[in-house]
């Protein structure tokens, strides 16, 4: 077995690492130092300030102009006009939903938000729950609204109101899904203003008072079990980019 050469050895002696000092002062110190474990409602809460209030406020105009232009078609004597109104907003509270989803991609954060200690699938699914609950306070009062201004059932309202909503929520996380960017953003207003014109024109026709409410149902049911598909498919694919990211 060679020896090893005295000059390696010196050399090795003189560049050794000290032995630390005071390591667990410091460790006891770094423990106190953490931040404490957050509540789901504190989470929410912390996330909910990353969301740019343009969307609340946008959502908020959308219902609005809505409520105002459904008040105008009943003094008019058109007791279905809050219906008609409300029908048409609701496919552009989605386009909101959609355009903080993709703004990531529109200011360049994506690389440091699939960085971030919390994972995207988390964040994603946070945004998704945010949004979706205050479209839902929006949703309730013009649902009560319609019910209240107009003469059909309170089940079909439901349905002519959540059908749209739900239809642009199939279809704009479809786009999502297949282009990002200001280009996925683009599809999406166009396909809101597609489903807000159909659900108008469909919801004024003289035959959807007797529509048989079984197909509604039916309809709803397909585009739920659509949209929860979706959202899984997004979410691993968040997932799997956010994981990419620290190979």
């Amino acid at each position: 077995m060679r020896k090893k050469e005295p000059w390696k050895a010196e050399l090795a002696n003189a560049f050794a690492c000290p032995k630390p000092a005071g390591k667990q002062a410091f460790l006891e110190n770094l423990k106190q130092g953490e931040a404490p474990p957050e509540s789901p409602a504190q989470w929410m809460l912390g996330q909910a300030a990353y969301i740019q209030k343009s969307t609340w406020i946008l959502s908020a105009a959308a219902f609005l102009a809505a409520w105002a232009a459904g008040a105008v078609c009943r003094q008019q004597g058109n007791a279905q006009g809050l219906l008609w109104s409300f029908a048409a907003m609701v496919p552009f509270l989605i386009l909101f939903a959609a355009g903080e989803l993709v703004k990531a991609d529109l200011y360049g954060m994506r690389e440091l938000e699939r960085s971030a200690r919390f994972s995207s699938e988390k964040i994603l699914s946070t945004k998704l729950v945010l949004l979706g609950s205050f479209d839902g306070v929006l949703f309730l009062p013009a649902f009560f609204l319609s019910v209240l201004w107009g003469s059909w059932s309170a089940l079909r309202i439901f349905f002519l109101l959540f059908l749209p909503y739900m239809t642009a929520a199939f279809v704009c996380l479809g786009i999502l899904l297949l282009v990002s960017g200001q280009t996925a953003l683009w599809y999406c207003l166009a396909a809101s203003i597609g489903i807000s014109c159909s659900s108008f024109a469909v919801i004024r026709s003289t035959w959807m008072e007797h529509f048989p409410l079984y197909w509604l149902f039916l309809a709803a049911g397909l585009l739920l079990a659509g949209v929860a598909a979706e959202i899984s498919r997004l979410k691993r694919k968040e997932g799997i980019i956010h994981d990419e990211a620290y190979c």
